[in-house]
């Protein structure tokens, strides 16, 4: 008897709860637990490891480091930023939205995402090393890099989403569809085990797949 496919799982949307009204703020410090405020601008230099934001926006804020580390982001928005480096090393995300804008490196490393959607952001490095990613969606997005070894995987998508180079060695990947994804180059194709892409891009594949499985290929 032939085996079922079982359905792919997309990713589920949990847009921020956001208030009507927002206290607006200009500065993050270390350790603030902060909610329902808005900031406009910041600092060019901001490092507030252990901050905790629920309910909040960035809204067209624009620095070189933001960094909040181990911290926690609920229910935020960022919106049109441009930051050198956003520094979420070791902390919490859940429905958090990203839309817009242009972030130098995005470092997500040890990570815990949970409901997370990019849209239309440009972003030449993602971290994701050792992150555990839940429910997220790169949509419409233009990474140069985005490198995720180690890292778990679970329901996760990038439709229309151009990336340079995707490395995934040693992630674990459950339900992430590809297919809507135009990526340059695998930094090894055999760590796409557990990824859903198309016929197409399989034939894109196929050569860099029996190379990196130990295939002699001339010609």
């Amino acid at each position: 008897m032939a085996s079922r496919t079982r359905p792919l799982r997309a990713p589920l949307r949990s847009l921020p709860d956001l208030p009507d009204v927002f206290i607006d703020a200009t500065v993050i410090t270390p350790g603030d637990d902060l909610g329902g405020r808005r900031w406009g601008g910041l600092p060019d230099v901001v490092d507030a490891p252990r901050a905790t934001l629920e309910e909040c926006v960035l809204d067209g804020v624009r620095c070189d480091d933001l960094v909040l580390a181990h911290g926690a982001l609920r229910d935020v928005e960022l919106r049109d930023v441009r930051v050198t480096r956003l520094g979420l090393r070791g902390a919490r995300l859940r429905s958090v939205r990203i839309v817009g804008g242009r972030i130098g490196t995005l470092d997500l490393g040890d990570a815990t995402l949970d409901a997370v959607l990019c849209e239309g952001v440009r972003v030449d490095y993602v971290s994701l090393g050792r992150a555990t990613v839940t429910d997220v969606e790169f949509d419409r997005c233009t990474v140069t890099t985005l490198d995720a070894p180690a890292a778990r995987l679970t329901r996760v998508a990038l439709p229309g989403t151009r990336v340079g180079e995707l490395d995934l060695r040693d992630a674990t990947l459950t339900d992430v569809d590809l297919r809507g994804a135009d990526i340059e180059h695998h930094v090894d194709p055999r760590a796409l085990s557990g990824a859903t892409i198309t016929e197409q891009q399989a034939q894109f594949l196929a050569r860099d797949l029996a190379v990196a499985i130990g295939i002699d290929v001339r010609g």
